[in-house]
């Protein structure tokens, strides 16, 4: 989800009900959207897929929390391919 101004209260809170309306919740095991308390994003799991596993990133510089039960991460990271880089990095 691209970062807007201003954003939404809850950035990822319309994105699982956006997917289920466009029949593509199955096909996604990720989120990634703007971070509401900085300038970075979030990252999460979708429909609590297992293959992601974000405690695998929570070492990295710009990961400033990995939930200790791996299902989301705040980084202040803003550039695509970097975001891609640790959605791959957290895969299992």
């Amino acid at each position: 989800m691209p970062r807007t101004d201003p954003l939404p209260t809850e950035p990822s809170m319309g994105l699982g009900r956006y997917l289920d309306s466009i029949g593509e919740s199955e096909n996604v095991a990720g989120l990634v959207y703007p971070d509401r308390r900085g300038s970075g994003y979030g990252l999460s799991r979708h429909n609590d897929h297992p293959r992601l596993e974000f405690t695998r990133i929570d070492e990295e510089d710009d990961v400033h929390f990995a939930h200790a039960r791996g299902f989301v991460a705040k980084t202040s990271a803003t550039e695509k391919e970097r975001l891609k880089e640790l959605l791959r990095a957290a895969w299992v």
